[in-house]
């Protein structure tokens, strides 16, 4: 029996390994997107039981078997591309290790996100090309004027390009080290936050204009891989199918 659980373990594993690059692959030309990585384990010796009829039946013995604990996004900067656009900015971390988002808003819920990919909306307020919308530090919709030009300073400040009068300031937070468990990736490249989101240090880092980061996605390792994967989860299903097929052997000689 143990040949059977670690074949079918180690499918599940390959097979979470497998969804895991694909959505990385999936996602490779997102802005702000960060990667994703499937972290596995090997646990201690388990017993198995069956429990049928309110019966709990003793099965055996396992152990070695690859279980994954979960999975770790990367928060690495991805690289910049230079845009023609006033409404697309990038945040440039400071070297103490810190990560910094802008905070936005969609559906009554505060999000933070690294894709600073902006437009206006009908109602010239500024929001996400997934339709998340920019907060100030009053966590208010940020609105531009019509007829009114609008750009972004180093500090996050939004202004009239002409004359340079403030329109709102971009809120931005930073998430630590210690922190990086609390952040749920949602859609959109933009993660929920386990607390407050304004609770967190406001961010001092500076942002740049005309500008936009990229994912993090390394396309080449992401499909090689992938592949390995592929072949870890068919290894997995010949030694899971080769057991099935010896037990089934035992079995019917038993019964004869």
């Amino acid at each position: 029996m143990e040949g059977i659980y670690i074949g079918a373990m180690g499918m599940l594993s390959s097979q979470n390994h497998i969804d895991t690059h694909a959505n990385n692959i999936a996602n490779a030309n997102s802005n702000g997107f960060k990667f994703d990585t499937m972290m596995s384990k090997v646990f201690e010796e388990k017993s198995a039981y069956r429990n049928e009829g309110g019966a709990r039946t003793f099965i055996g013995d396992y152990s070695n078997k690859v279980v994954d604990e979960g999975i770790i996004t990367n928060l690495r900067p991805g690289q910049t591309k230079l845009t023609n656009s006033p409404l697309d900015i990038t945040v440039s971390d400071k070297p103490d290790g810190n990560v910094s988002f802008f905070v936005v808003s969609r559906d009554n819920k505060q999000y933070l996100t690294r894709n600073g990919e902006f437009e206006l909306d009908e109602e010239r307020k500024l929001r996400t090309m997934s339709g998340a919308y920019i907060l100030d530090s009053n966590n208010q919709t940020i609105i531009v004027p019509k007829g009114v030009n609008p750009m972004i300073d180093k500090e996050g400040n939004v202004r009239n390009n002409e004359t340079g009068d403030l329109l709102g300031k971009i809120q931005m937070r930073e998430i630590s080290q210690n922190n990086r468990p609390n952040l749920n990736k949602e859609e959109g490249s933009m993660f929920s936050y386990m607390g407050k989101i304004n609770q967190l240090p406001i961010s001092q880092s500076e942002v740049q204009s005309n500008t936009l980061e990229l994912s993090n996605v390394d396309m080449s390792k992401e499909m090689v891989d992938l592949m390995n994967s592929q072949k870890s989860f068919q290894a997995n299903q010949k030694a899971f199918l080769s057991y099935d097929k010896v037990l089934d052997k035992e079995a019917n000689q038993l019964i004869r």
